[in-house]
């Protein structure tokens, strides 16, 4: 134990000298011409059929929850043709290499996802099941016996009842140190627990984060960027695969088959308290904020006849005004523009929930700002007018009835606000 203690404290000095280099400490924006150097992995597994992609775009949904872009990602379809037919796209780092799990003090992250999942207008079982998730490649004890973990913020495979539709159109917030699970792989053959962070560290108190080797097949611990912390989507077997607590999940690939979506704002501390009168940090508190390289900031004042015009919306969730093409690689391509609507709240449902309004078309439009300080119209405040900010889209949801082809709005809550009376 005094060999693996040793070594474990000699590898956090290391990564203490790391975090300088970098400039870790408060938020580190990280983009498309700066990742690398920022010791940053992305890595794309195409998937059978196409349409896998990532981007780090200059706009994302409402905003995203720290400044402008995300980090884009999607899967693509193919999961049910081949034994590895299904897309992934990995995003991962190795900075951390040789931190203690028990040091690590916050461990966050942000997601949005699409209404998405098998088919262009998936229903029930066929819903994506997890958004983009934290993965860590661990040692047990420093050298020793690999590990891999799985953060699994919808619930270890999802809801699987058609419900998972529930998470997605809005950003989500995940402390993946709470009571969210974690499946634990030891290897690729046999079932491992279910734990949360805390019965993690009691099992294994001595785990470090370990850079693995390069693979994109199901096979403990190899990952798609050789890094120890990565952000993931897309199934790695289609069949036969001991994963989530099953003895055979052989739907695996279908959990991420055709998902679109964002990670942003990521964030890691990590202090040694061995001796708690002088606790040591590790890696100060850091942000990593992931935006697009080329951010066009403009906004549109919009009617509502424009916003519900088929050259505006077109037919896919993810166009922002003209066209998806901001989400290619290609830094011409990152175009986009914020939209800004006025209208008359003339459904409302609760407080900090989403509502329409209408400017008098008879076209009203969604406007999602979770949080949001709009009261709702009364018998003595019936007339209540807004003016909202943010990113305009066509959603379709499939299990209203009959399925409802909308268009919504998804700004943050300070960028909604009554204008009169």
């Amino acid at each position: 134990m005094r060999t693996s203690t040793l070594a474990a404290v000699g590898l956090s000095a290391l990564v203490v000298a790391c975090a300088a280099q970098v400039g870790l400490a408060g938020v580190v924006v990280v983009n498309g011409d700066n990742y690398t150097s920022l010791n940053w992995v992305v890595y794309q597994y195409n998937a059978a059929n196409g349409g896998t992609a990532y981007a780090f775009a200059d706009m994302a949904p409402g905003q995203s929850t720290i400044g402008k872009g995300a980090f884009y990602a999607s899967t693509g379809t193919g999961g049910g043709t081949t034994a590895l037919g299904a897309g992934q796209i990995w995003l991962g780092t190795d900075q951390f290499t040789g931190v203690r799990l028990r040091d690590i003090t916050k461990l966050e992250y942000t997601t949005y996802t699409y209404v998405c999942g098998a088919g262009p207008a998936p229903s029930q079982n066929d819903y994506c099941r997890q958004p983009i998730q934290l993965q860590l490649a661990v040692q047990l004890t420093p050298g020793g016996q690999w590990a891999y973990l799985m953060h699994r913020p919808w619930g270890m495979i999802g809801q699987n009842d058609g419900n998972d539709v529930l998470h997605m159109g809005f950003w989500e917030t995940w402390n993946a140190m709470g009571s969210d699970l974690w499946y634990v792989a030891y290897d690729e053959s046999s079932v491992g627990p279910q734990w949360t962070w805390t019965e993690i560290i009691m099992n294994h108190p001595d785990a470090v984060l370990a850079t693995p080797p390069f693979g994109t097949k199901w096979d403990v611990p190899f990952t798609g960027t050789a890094c120890s912390l990565n952000f993931e989507v897309g199934a790695r077997k289609r069949a036969n695969a001991c994963v989530f607590g099953l003895t055979n999940y052989s739907t695996w690939w279908k959990e991420s088959e055709g998902f679109r979506g964002y990670l942003d704002k990521f964030t890691i501390e990590a202090v040694d308290n061995s001796d708690p009168q002088n606790p040591v940090t590790i890696i100060p508190e850091t942000t990593f904020d992931f935006e697009g390289s080329n951010p066009v900031e403009r906004t549109v004042f919009m009617t509502h006849r424009a916003a519900w015009d088929t050259c505006i919306s077109l037919n896919r969730d993810e166009n922002y005004m003209f066209s998806d093409q901001q989400f290619l690689p290609s830094p011409q391509e990152h175009q986009g523009s914020f939209v800004k609507l006025f209208g008359k709240v003339v459904e409302y449902e609760d407080f900090g929930k989403p509502f329409r309004i209408d400017d008098g078309s008879g076209r009203p439009v969604k406007i999602i700002a979770p949080g949001h300080s709009i009261p709702p119209p009364s018998e003595f405040d019936p007339d209540i007018y807004v003016m909202a900010t943010g990113t305009l889209k066509q959603i379709l949801w499939p299990n209203e009835k009959p399925p409802i082809n909308d268009r919504t709005l998804t700004c943050r809550p300070e960028n909604v606000e009554r204008v009169f009376p």
